[in-house]
């Protein structure tokens, strides 16, 4: 009755209105319209009334805007508001004349815009309040309404208002339409995958009507989140409700099955589907492919292709796109078969098509062939992205090729094409590989000043950078900029870190950022223990190494080969090697063979190697250079080769490393010959020498003078089209400069720059601690400015060479100004005391008394002071005639520091008494040395009785003219 009245009355209102919409528009609103009864009389009573009171009269009956069409409130003939106007409406707290449409319109965008749920909260609470209020929020004219305000309560984290969003349609006897509870389970899904799943079992059990779409989505939302449970569960239920076997739904399960690294079950889905006679579509071959790729399953990959290519559809360039894509990775020349026959198949290759066979191509270190492929498609007008030029000026940074790899960074500003943060990542990272600190940093402030933004990549490779030139103060200033800007570390930040804290000698700052990043939660790997094991252990810290090896046990991170390294070498750190259990196997034995070597046991270690044989555990070329190893380190040259006879013997073959520990054996010990004999034998055998044979050999022929030598090696080496570092420069270069010959210094490293490697701190101080030992002070200032233009920073080195330098020169105000300067830049403790020598030495020759002792006691109060400083300082006393004094701080003063003095520096002290024939005072001396330092006074016969011709030393240096 109610529904003939409503139809009857709204013909009349909207005589121009279908007559199917009516019925539609009514059909859902009789429940409201039931508690409306009076207002429906007075309709019924057909009173005059204006066309707008007709409008409203239905209106305020159902509570819903009218969804028909009227002329006075036709939202087609109303111009639609910009946003500006909204959000300024929304500000002016007017949102009543807002039409419904308007705010969904509005909220849609907060959702959008808004950082935060709190600042989406202030913004939204009105909107939220208004849709309320009209009912908004159950009557929703489309899905696109629903999502709005989905989303707006799950970014909120209302979790629970959706649900009520359905039981209010249930109150009104509305049923939600399937289209709601799809909506609802894609939208909650977005944000929380266990709600959404609970919201879709609670409709199951209520045996709501789901439709095919939701079981879509959840399948979905279960590979996008990795259920591999909850998906075997949803489709168990699909199979159970028996849909018609269909595209979309082979296509959802095979997605989700390869986001969980199923792909076998994803390949029996695809043979299921085959059996229905359903076509695979061009995703479903994308996915598969993309899925074969993560799980490196090449031949799965070989019969999709086989399948693409027979199928009746045509396939896209997407599929081949990604079968390319997969082959770069593995397979290049599989790659550029694939490549080449897409103009058969009527297939123009695009953007992403070289993007893929050019990263390809550099992966595999084809540099010209990418750049082959590079030209081609420019030549075809297809323009590159930032992508490709990532690509390339990746590749040519890794090969060493700077100035190439920035031609194609200047290219791109060229072309338009703005770098992202990955562009900026390659290059500061080519610098500080090349240890270019200064166009490091140039690049990150360029890189700033364009708003790319810098992530966790950025700042390790500068705390890298830093670190791994002695830099930490700069390292740990990147540090804190980048916890600042909320970026977290990872692993590999905490292991620069670590790196760098270890080679500076801080093992408290090391121990306190691991435990901050345990707390961070952030777990350490083999090397992160590797680090601390070698830090501790390089300062016999047998506790600390202990407990990082407990520590490892914890892990679950085994104590090998690589652990035990760093323990070689050391008695002290094989007792803590000691507690860890050792069982019967090639690795274990290797690492007791390593104990006993680091107890410098070598009798027990070979007799280990016996017993393994007896044992049937068959030793291997790790075995074989650990002792090989053991016996050169112990000077036992003769053992070591007589071994690697019997190794051959054995049937065990030495590698690269077994020769490489020969000739850096030999090379330590200076003996060249010998080193170069077993360089010759490696070489004849096959094995080609590395950068760290030739670096070892050449240092061994430049401590030995034998520069000529040195060269013909480095020769071989580009011969060898072995690329040189700069460590290989630098050793020939301090070779040149200990030499005086500085033209030849200049030389190399002018062919280091055209070789692509970066002078950095170590070379500018071999170059001006050359030019100053040869007394051209006037070019080794000019050099270090060079230095100082260059932003190449200094180390503790460079500050001790020039204050050296002012010294000579007789400018002692100035080696106090440059020393107060050193403190200043945060270097270790160890690291100034080569400074401290230097400014003893300055005040010595070029001050007085008074200075000398108000330096030294500034100096006791900031540096723990080592044996050089003392020796310093005692000879700085007696230049200034303050025998006494000196007496006193040898016989009183050193053993009170904790000071042992070397044989240097009783010869020292003598020397000084006895040639100003103070007999008396030496023989105190000597007598100090006899009783307290018995082997120490053993070294003294060597020393002159007769000191009469011995005069004072006079400054080493006459200024040149």
């Amino acid at each position: 009755m109610l529904r003939s009245l409503l139809t009857t009355e709204a013909s009349v209102l909207f005589p121009s209105a279908p007559q199917s919409q009516i019925g539609a528009v009514l059909r859902k609103q009789i429940p409201l319209a039931r508690k409306c009864s009076l207002r429906f009389h007075l309709i019924s009573q057909r009173r005059t009334i204006t066309a707008s009171q007709k409008a409203r009269s239905v209106t305020e009956v159902a509570g819903y805007k009218p969804l028909l069409p009227t002329k006075s409130l036709s939202i087609q003939q109303k111009k639609a508001r910009t946003q500006k106007e909204l959000l300024e409406i929304l500000e002016q707290d007017r949102i009543e004349i807002l039409s419904t449409s308007d705010l969904f319109i509005l909220l849609k965008y907060l959702v959008a815009t808004q950082p935060s749920p709190e600042a989406l909260q202030l913004k939204s609470r009105k909107l939220l309040d208004a849709i309320r209020l009209r009912n908004a929020d159950t009557d929703f004219r489309t899905l696109e309404h629903l999502s709005i305000l989905l989303e707006c309560y799950t970014r909120l984290g209302y979790f629970r208002e959706p649900t009520k969003i359905a039981e209010k349609l249930k109150a009104i006897n509305l049923p939600a339409n399937p289209a709601f509870f799809s909506t609802l389970l894609l939208v909650l899904g977005r944000r929380d995958f266990g709600q959404a799943f609970s919201v879709f079992k609670t409709l199951l059990n209520e045996k709501e009507h789901l439709d095919l779409d939701s079981f879509i989505t959840m399948t979905k939302h279960c590979g996008m989140y990795q259920k591999l449970d909850r998906l075997e569960e949803v489709e168990g239920i699909i199979r159970e409700m028996k849909f018609q076997p269909r595209l979309k739904i082979y296509s959802a399960l095979i997605f989700a099955y390869s986001k969980n690294n199923q792909i076998e079950k994803c390949f029996s889905l695809l043979e299921e589907m085959k059996s229905f006679k359903l076509q695979p579509s061009n995703r479903i071959y994308t996915t598969l492919i993309r899925g074969c790729r993560a799980t490196s399953m090449l031949d799965k990959v070989d019969l999709l292709y086989s399948d693409i290519t027979q199928a009746q559809s045509r396939s896209d360039i997407g599929v081949y796109n990604s079968l390319i894509s997969f082959y770069a990775h593995s397979n290049v020349s599989r790659a550029v078969q694939v490549f080449r026959e897409l103009p058969d198949r009527g297939l123009v290759p695009d953007l992403f098509t070289y993007s893929s066979m050019i990263h390809g191509f550099c992966k595999h270190k084809q540099l010209d062939q990418a750049l082959t492929l590079y030209y081609e498609m420019l030549h075809k007008d297809i323009q590159p992205n930032v992508v490709i030029c990532n690509t390339l000026i990746d590749a040519h940074a890794k090969l060493g090729l700077v100035q190439k790899g920035l031609r194609f960074y200047q290219e791109m500003a060229v072309r338009r094409i703005p770098p992202d943060v990955h562009t900026y990542n390659i290059l500061i990272n080519m610098y500080a590989q090349h240890s270019d600190l200064a166009r490091m940093q140039d690049m990150f402030q360029e890189m700033l000043s364009q708003h790319c933004r810098p992530d966790t990549i950025t700042y390790s490779t500068l705390i890298s950078g830093y670190s791994k030139n002695g830099q930490m103060k700069l390292a740990e200033s990147a540090y804190s900029e980048m916890l600042q800007k909320r970026l977290v570390p990872n692993l590999i930040t905490y292991n620069t870190m670590l790196h760098g804290y270890g080679l500076e000698g801080d093992t408290a700052k090391m121990e306190s950022l691991f435990e901050g990043m345990l707390a961070n939660k952030v777990s350490p790997n083999r090397m992160t223990f590797d680090i601390l094991l070698n830090a501790h252990a390089r300062h016999s810290r047998v506790d600390e190494v202990a407990a990082t090896l407990e520590r490892m046990k914890t892990w679950g991170v085994s104590v090998d080969s690589a652990a035990y390294d760093s323990l070689v070498g050391d008695s002290e750190k094989a007792q803590a090697a000691s507690k860890v259990k050792l069982y019967d196997s090639v690795e274990n034995c290797n690492r007791r063979i390593r104990e006993f070597i680091a107890r410098g046991d070598m009798d027990a270690a070979k007799n280990l190697y016996d017993e393994m044989k007896q044992k049937k555990i068959f030793p291997d070329t790790v075995t074989c250079n650990t002792l090989i190893f053991g016996w050169l380190s112990g000077g036992c040259f003769s053992e070591a080769v007589a071994f690697l006879e019997k190794m051959k013997e054995d049937r065990i073959l030495p590698d690269k490393i077994t020769y490489n520990s020969f000739v850096t054996a030999y090379a330590r010990a200076s003996d060249p010959k010998s080193a170069l004999l077993f360089f010759n034998k490696m070489r004849g055998l096959g094995i080609v020498p590395d950068i760290k044979t030739f670096s070892s050999l050449i240092h061994a022929y430049v401590k030995c003078a034998d520069m000529d030598r040195a060269q013909i090696l480095f020769s071989q080496l580009l011969r060898s089209r072995i690329k040189p570092d700069m460590m290989i420069f630098n050793i020939l270069i301090n070779g040149y400069a200990k030499r005086h010959q500085m033209q030849k210094a200049l030389d190399t490293l002018s062919q280091a720059i055209r070789m692509g490697c970066s002078p950095n701190c170590e070379t500018y101080n071999g170059l001006i601690d050359g030019y100053c030992k040869s007394g051209n002070f006037t070019q080794a200032l000019a050099m270090y400015r060079e230095m100082k233009a260059k932003r190449i920073p200094e180390n503790s080195h460079t500050f001790s060479i020039i204050m050296n330098c002012f010294s000579r020169l007789g400018e002692n105000e100035e080696v106090l100004r440059i020393w107060e300067v050193t403190k200043r830049q945060g270097f270790a403790n160890h690291e100034l005391n080569p400074a401290i020598t230097v400014l003893l030495d300055s005040c010595g020759f070029n001050s007085d008394l008074r200075t000398l002792q108000s330096v030294w006691s500034a100096a006791k109060q900031e540096v723990p002071l080592d044996e050089n400083n003392f020796n310093s300082y005692i000879e700085a006393l007696c230049r200034l005639g303050a025998y006494e004094h000196a007496k006193k701080v040898f016989i009183e003063e050193m053993p009170g520091a904790g000071i042992r003095p070397s044989l240097k520096t009783c010869q020292t002290l003598l020397t000084q008494l006895r040639s100003k024939r103070r007999v008396d005072d030496a023989s105190v001396i000597t007598r100090h040395i006899r009783a307290r330092y018995p082997s120490l006074y053993d070294g003294l016969g060597t020393l002159p009785k007769n000191d009469s011709s011995i005069s004072i030393p006079k400054h080493p240096y006459t200024p040149q003219n």
